[in-house]
């Protein structure tokens, strides 16, 4: 789980908001469906996480790929590490979305924190 939190904030951050090259037409859309979408509409519950048929896919192939490479009891592991990482910070990430923490809480803060995060540079 703790790959996992290093790998996802290493996406968001170096992948989701890089600045794609100004003249590459396909760059920018990709980017826009990936991750820009999110920002432009970040109450669109349908753009909030991953499409799960598309996610279904993604992780399948992250299971081949690691019991290929690795020992069956580490590639599992870290499969299963990975894969619930991955449900957790999804389900964090719709909380702070839609829910509505305690005053003063971690989560509150986190919440603050993350609408900071979709709406400090919303023109960019």
């Amino acid at each position: 789980m703790f790959l996992w939190s290093f790998i996802e904030y290493c996406i968001h951050r170096f992948v989701f908001h890089m600045r794609p090259p100004a003249h590459n037409y396909y760059l920018i859309t990709l980017h826009f469906l990936l991750h820009g979408q999110h920002h432009k509409s970040p109450f669109d519950g349908s753009r909030l996480v991953f499409p799960p048929s598309l996610a279904a896919i993604v992780i399948g192939a992250f299971y081949l790929i690691l019991q290929q490479l690795l020992p069956e009891g580490l590639g599992t592991s870290l499969f299963v590490g990975g894969l619930c990482g991955y449900v957790v910070y999804d389900m964090i990430h719709y909380y702070l979305h839609y829910g509505s923490p305690r005053k003063g809480s971690y989560l509150y803060g986190l919440k603050a924190y993350h609408v900071k995060h979709h709406f400090e540079h919303q023109r960019a």
